[in-house]
């Protein structure tokens, strides 16, 4: 190998090393990096709030949320209940089609329905609805009489997998999300609702790179510094190595 070749190779290794280093930290990122707030709240007339519970964790290498909760409100007219979580992010998925499969179930009050509950996820300022339910409410004519209802009953159980979630594209080193589960009952006397989504089946959150299986495990910032200084070692090991053959030039 000529002295001119050698040069060429360790010169195109050089230029070679940051961009394969670069191209290694993306591939081995994670878009999700953590959960900031999670809260349970309902609506100011509830009058109590209890058996709370929110849990919310990061999965798939940062590409995934797993969300689980549960809740009960009493009220003596039209309330609400909410489970919110908040995270942050950074950077791209590497796609723009997530999903996300929920299990949950939505309990009645002896007095009144659950008439609607919708769950939104929100990346980067952008909103986006998952999924929802919403029942036509005949308005009673007096407040003690039970009202009728027609349509779905969003009471029923709940249960869905892999609904499409648009990924905005060209996000930023640093961006902020939110999960939101809102459920809305129509009441015309005191009882109490209630609203269960299990651990064991949850609201699951896949982004782009778990559904097509390209997830994988993080490369952290000392991994990367490690890969960098093993690579440079083998370069200079190849041009001492070179020198010490006395290969011809």
């Amino acid at each position: 190998m000529s002295r001119n070749l050698k040069r060429a190779l360790k010169s195109l290794v050089l230029r070679a090393l940051p961009v394969a280093l670069g191209t290694a930290a993306a591939a081995y990122s994670q878009p999700l990096t953590a959960i900031t707030s999670q809260t349970v709240t309902a609506c100011p007339n509830a009058g109590s709030v209890t058996g709370t519970s929110i849990n919310g964790q990061i999965t798939k290498a940062g590409a995934g949320l797993t969300l689980s909760g549960a809740g009960s409100f009493g009220a003596s007219y039209n309330c609400y209940i909410d489970f919110n979580w908040q995270g942050t992010g950074s950077g791209n998925f590497g796609g723009s089609t997530g999903t996300v499969g929920a299990n949950f179930t939505l309990t009645n009050g002896n007095t009144g329905n659950f008439t609607s509950w919708a769950l939104v996820a929100t990346i980067n300022g952008t909103q986006e609805t998952l999924a929802s339910c919403n029942q036509d409410l005949l308005t009673a004519t007096s407040r003690l009489l039970r009202p009728r209802v027609s349509g779905t009953d969003c009471s029923a159980p709940v249960s869905f997998s892999n609904v499409s979630v648009p990924i905005p594209s060209g996000l930023p080193s640093s961006w902020t999300w939110t999960m939101d589960l809102t459920a809305n009952a129509s009441i015309y006397d005191f009882s109490t609702f209630s609203v269960s989504i299990p651990g064991a089946a949850s609201i699951d959150f896949a982004g782009p790179a778990a559904v097509t299986g390209a997830s994988v495990p993080a490369m952290t910032p000392m991994v990367l510094a490690a890969t960098a200084i093993l690579l440079a070692a083998l370069v200079l090991y190849m041009s001492r190595r070179g020198r010490t053959a006395g290969l011809p030039s």
